[in-house]
């Protein structure tokens, strides 16, 4: 049962509802030690709400991910040819959309002249890994940097892009209002790989497939299995493995 919302919801008011429904406190976030453990922790706490989070690679000048609707299977997916933190706001943009009950497929990253709909779930997802409380506390705590110098800062404290980042901070104080578009052709965009990979990487073909469909979905495919309700054969088939894969992803699953 996903929180419901519409865009004349204020953002960060809901927000703060998905924060709550995620059940990540901040005290929580702020031991996370790298990007890549950020987004392992923000994908599970979706997952554990039976929410389908995929990771498909769709290309640098790909969509950044997509959401599917619905009651019995809603579906979250990211690119993987973007870096974890850039993935860790994919999660909640689509989230957003989720919330909408709406499918979206979303190309730019948080873009400024973005549609309506658009600059609301950035606005939501922005909230929810950055909760103004601990922004403010971040930005006093560091008010002699520069702009320049405190942005990188701010994005490895919430774990999340720089963008992202920039968008919180002109929300929270006046003097920051223009910075995106001041670092908007600065920074690279986020399209680089997690360090040590992020595609396939030379990854066994099963812990390929489970990260495609997703702990709920292999969990799901692999009940039906065990239940009787589809044959090996179509497991097999949804999710190209050959009998011995199908194996070692059901047992991963059942870990």
């Amino acid at each position: 049962e996903l929180p419901k919302a519409s865009t004349s919801h204020e953002p960060e008011r809901f927000a703060a509802v998905l924060r709550s429904w995620s059940q990540v406190e901040v005290a929580t976030q702020r031991k996370w030690k790298n990007d890549r453990e950020a987004y392992v922790a923000w994908k599970s706490s979706l997952e554990i709400h039976s929410v389908m989070v995929m990771e498909i690679s769709l290309g640098k000048l790909g969509i950044r991910g997509f959401s599917l609707s619905g009651q019995q299977a809603p579906v979250v997916a990211v690119n993987t040819a973007v870096n974890d933190a850039a993935r860790s706001f994919t999660l909640w943009h689509e989230m957003a959309h989720l919330c909408l009950d709406a499918a979206a497929s979303c190309i730019t990253p948080h873009a400024k002249l973005a549609p309506p709909v658009e600059r609301w779930c950035d606005e939501v997802a922005g909230w929810v890994l950055m909760p103004r409380a601990e922004l403010v506390r971040v930005l006093v705590q560091n008010e002699e940097l520069d702009e320049i110098e405190l942005l990188p800062l701010v994005a490895r404290h919430f774990r999340t892009s720089l963008r992202a980042s920039a968008i919180a901070m002109e929300d929270v104080d006046e003097q920051y209002s223009g910075l995106f578009g001041r670092i908007d052709h600065q920074f690279p965009i986020d399209t680089d790989k997690p360090k040590g990979g992020g595609g396939s990487g030379g990854r066994p073909r099963a812990r390929l497939r489970l990260a495609e469909v997703g702990s709920v979905g292999a969990r799901a495919i692999s009940q039906a299995l065990v239940e009787d309700r589809i044959s090996e054969l179509a497991a097999r088939r949804i999710l190209k493995l050959d009998g011995q894969e199908l194996l070692e992803l059901t047992a991963e699953v059942s870990a």
